[in-house]
């Protein structure tokens, strides 16, 4: 009896280890949902039909940054390090014009902004995890950047206490400090040019540091728009700038760039600043802006194809801004060709302006 039991146990125990071990599954993102038979080995029988085509990962700047803010969100430093190697690192544009590493900078930014004390465990997560090669240092920047500003406050100076003051200026240069630990790599990229000049720009004992840090940045990225922003912002009246020194700073994006891209950026820089009614205290109006250079701005990046099929309505807010009625229809008549989806631009008082005899 004792050697039928041993041999029905043997029999169990022999036919379970026999059978097969499943393959793994890789990682995938977050949006992936295609089914598990998609990642099996192709001998296995099973069709593998469109329903297993990867979704695009980048398409567009607006859904990368979608897709980047979910990775952030999982906290998966495998697949995190590899958005920052298709994203981060990449040298390549959106059709639109746009650096994909911009977009990796702008969920990087909003998600150390919005997360807090989350953010800065996935920050330092992320470089005892992959070390300090990658974008983690710039990310641990971030963090301090929006814990300096939390601590101010967002109102005007005068409403600032001392205490808070105090605490700004410690983290603005604990940020400082915590990029300046990134690698050669990352030193050498965009985001990380815009991260150190939005600091040099709020620190005053920085200021000097500016021309050369802008200059350095924009040789190695002429076209990356936010570069010009960030200067743009900080040259503006809100800052104690004026409009005269926003406008040098619009110049100095057209003579970086004026063997590209024509006009382009001087436009652009405008269009950022200004986009929508103005920055709530002025419009384009109230600017130095040479209008009739902006006007060829707007033609030449028309030329260049480097721009959103949104941005002629946007210019075109910016003609209303000016009351040019030609130059608003214009453009509002661009736009509403180059659309290719969605519903009939509403009404709104720029383009009854734009469409009135």
């Amino acid at each position: 009896m004792k050697a039928v039991v041993s041999m029905l146990i043997v029999l169990v125990f022999g036919s379970a280890l026999a059978q097969p071990v499943p393959p793994q599954l890789p990682k995938r993102f977050p949006w992936d949902h295609r089914p598990n038979k998609c990642f099996l080995p192709t001998g296995d029988g099973l069709p593998h039909g469109p329903m297993c085509a990867e979704p695009a990962r980048w398409p567009n700047y607006a859904e990368t940054k979608h897709h980047l803010d979910m990775l952030l969100a999982e906290q998966d430093y495998d697949l995190i390090e590899q958005g920052e190697r298709e994203v981060g690192f990449s040298r390549e544009r959106f059709d639109s014009g746009e650096y994909l590493f911009d977009a990796w900078f702008a969920s990087l930014d909003t998600f150390s902004d919005a997360w807090g004390e989350r953010a800065k465990a996935v920050a330092e997560g992320w470089a005892k995890a992959k070390g300090r090669e990658g974008y983690a240092p710039l990310a641990q920047g971030l963090v301090l950047y929006h814990e300096a500003w939390k601590a101010r406050g967002r109102g005007y100076a005068s409403t600032v206490t001392p205490e808070a003051w105090a605490i700004f200026y410690r983290k603005l240069d604990e940020a400082d400090a915590m990029l300046d630990t990134a690698s050669p790599k990352v030193k050498g990229m965009g985001p990380w040019y815009l991260a150190k000049l939005r600091i040099a720009f709020v620190r005053q004992d920085k200021r000097p540091t500016v021309p050369g840090l802008l200059e350095r940045a924009t040789a190695a990225w002429p076209e990356y728009l936010p570069l010009y922003s960030v200067a743009m912002t900080f040259a503006s009246p809100r800052w104690g700038g004026s409009f005269e020194e926003m406008d040098g700073v619009a110049r100095y994006a057209l003579e970086r760039t004026k063997g590209t891209r024509g006009a382009a950026m001087y436009a652009m820089t405008y269009e950022r600043y200004f986009r929508g009614a103005g920055d709530g205290q002025a419009t384009l109006k109230d600017s130095a802006v040479d209008w009739a250079l902006m006007k060829q701005g707007f033609r030449d990046l028309e030329k260049d194809g480097k721009a959103p099929e949104w941005i002629p309505r946007n210019f075109a807010a910016l003609a209303c801004q000016m009351r040019d009625r030609d130059e608003a229809r214009r453009l509002y008549e661009l736009y509403e060709r180059r659309k290719t989806a969605g519903p009939a631009e509403p009404d709104n008082p720029c383009r009854a302006f734009a469409m009135s005899l």
